[in-house]
C-alpha cells in the first residue's frame, strides 16, 4: 500500500497553503505537520531551508526523500498521480495558467509581504500570531524573544524584496487592481480557466490565504471591494468534494476574452520586472530598477526569478508553431509577449 505523503509547511506560509490545497483538490493521500511545531520530524536535506517541505516515504513509513518549490511540487504530481490534473488539455491554455501561477507566487507576494511588514498594526498582529500558529501554548516568554526576533528580520527584508515607501504605492494598487479583477471574473465562472481549478488559480490562492484572511489591513480591504475573493478564498481551501471532468476546461478564445485585464496586469507589472532583473543578473548587479506600472521599481536582484523567465519561454518555445503564433497575436499588446522570445 503507497504511503500518504508528509507535507511539511505553516498557516502562516502561502506556499504551504497553495500545495496543502492542492494535495486535497487532487485526493492526494498526506499528513500535514506544523514545521517546528510539537509533531515535526526533520525531514531528509533539502537545496534550501524553506517550507512547504514535501516527503516520501518508503513502504515502511520511513521518510524516503524530501523535496522543496511548489511550483515544481506541482509538477511532479502531475507526473506522478492521474486523477483530478490542474494541468489544461490545451497547451495554450496550460501555459497562460503557468504564467498567472508564477505571477502569484513571484509577484502578488510582494503585496503579501508589504502588507504584513509594513504596516505597524500588521506587523504586531503578524509576529505574534504566525508563532502561536506553530503552537498555542506556546509560554508568553519564548513568544515575545521569537516575536521580537523574527519580526525584525522580515522588516528587515522589505527593500530587499521591494517594499519600501517609495514603492508602497505600486503595491497597494496593485493588490487593489487585482482584488478588482478576480471580483469581475468570478461573477462569471468559479475559477479562472473554467469550471475546475488550475495550477494558476492555486498560484493566486496561496499569496490570498494571507492578504484575504491573515493580515489585517489587506483582509479589511478584500472584505470591503472584493466580497467574492474572499469567499473563493475560503472555498478552495479544501476541493477535495468537487466534482470534474474534462468539459469544464474553457475554450482558449473564451479564456482570453475574460483574462485579458489581468493579463495586462502581469505585463505591466511583473513582466518588466523578470526582465529587467534578468538583465542585471547577467550584468552582475546587485540591485535591479525598472518602470512598473507607471512608478519606479526597485529591489534585490533574485536569480530564482531568473530561473522562472526561462521556464515560461522555454514553456512558450515548446509549443507548436500554429499554437505559439496563435498565443504571440493574443498576447499582442498586453506586456506578455516579450515572453515568445528566445
Amino acid at each position: 500500500m503507497t504511503q500518504p505523503l508528509t507535507l511539511i509547511g505553516n498557516e502562516g506560509s502561502p506556499y504551504s497553503r497553495k500545495l496543502r490545497a492542492v494535495l486535497r483538490y487532487r485526493r492526494i493521500a498526506h499528513v500535514w505537520v506544523v514545521g517546528n511545531g510539537p509533531e515535526y520530524v526533520a525531514p531528509p536535506p533539502v537545496p534550501v531551508q524553506v517550507i512547504p517541505v514535501l516527503v516520501w516515504h518508503d513502504a515502511t513509513g520511513a521518510m524516503r526523500e524530501a523535496a522543496v518549490d511548489s511550483t515544481p511540487l506541482i509538477a511532479r504530481l502531475e507526473r506522478e498521480y492521474a486523477q483530478r490534473s490542474l494541468l489544461p488539455p490545451d497547451p495554450v491554455v496550460a501555459f497562460l495558467s503557468a504564467l498567472v501561477e508564477d505571477y502569484g507566487d513571484e509577484w502578488c507576494t510582494k503585496f503579501m509581504f508589504h502588507y504584513r511588514w509594513a504596516d505597524a498594526a500588521g506587523i504586531d498582529w503578524a509576529r505574534r500570531q504566525l508563532m502561536r500558529q506553530i503552537d498555542p501554548a506556546v509560554p508568553a516568554a519564548q513568544l515575545e524573544r521569537f516575536a521580537q526576533w523574527f519580526g525584525d528580520r522580515q522588516i528587515g527584508r522589505r527593500e530587499v524584496v521591494g517594499s519600501s515607501d517609495a514603492t508602497a504605492a505600486i503595491l497597494e494598487a496593485g493588490y487593489r487592481r487585482l482584488l478588482g479583477m478576480l471580483e469581475s471574473l468570478l461573477e462569471q465562472r468559479r475559477f479562472l480557466f473554467g469550471e475546475r481549478p488550475a495550477a494558476g488559480d492555486f498560484g493566486l490562492y496561496g499569496q490570498l490565504t494571507q492578504l484575504c484572511a491573515f493580515d489585517p489591513g489587506s483582509a479589511r480591504l478584500a472584505e470591503r471591494e472584493a466580497p467574492r475573493v474572499v469567499a473563493w478564498t475560503a472555498r478552495c481551501e479544501d476541493l477535495s468534494g468537487w466534482r470534474v471532468d474534462d468539459a469544464q476546461w474553457l475554450d482558449r478564445d473564451i479564456v482570453l476574452a475574460t483574462l485579458g485585464p489581468l493579463l495586462a496586469e502581469i505585463g505591466g507589472s511583473y513582466v518588466p520586472f523578470l526582465l529587467a532583473n534578468a538583465q542585471a543578473r547577467a550584468e552582475g548587479g546587485e540591485w535591479v530598477e525598472c518602470a512598473v506600472q507607471g512608478g519606479r521599481w526597485r529591489q534585490k536582484v533574485f536569480a530564482y526569478q531568473v530561473k522562472c523567465l526561462n521556464a515560461l519561454r522555454a514553456q512558450a518555445a515548446a509549443l507548436d508553431d500554429v499554437d505559439r503564433a496563435w498565443l504571440a497575436q493574443a498576447l499582442r499588446g498586453s506586456g506578455c509577449e516579450v515572453l515568445l522570445a528566445p
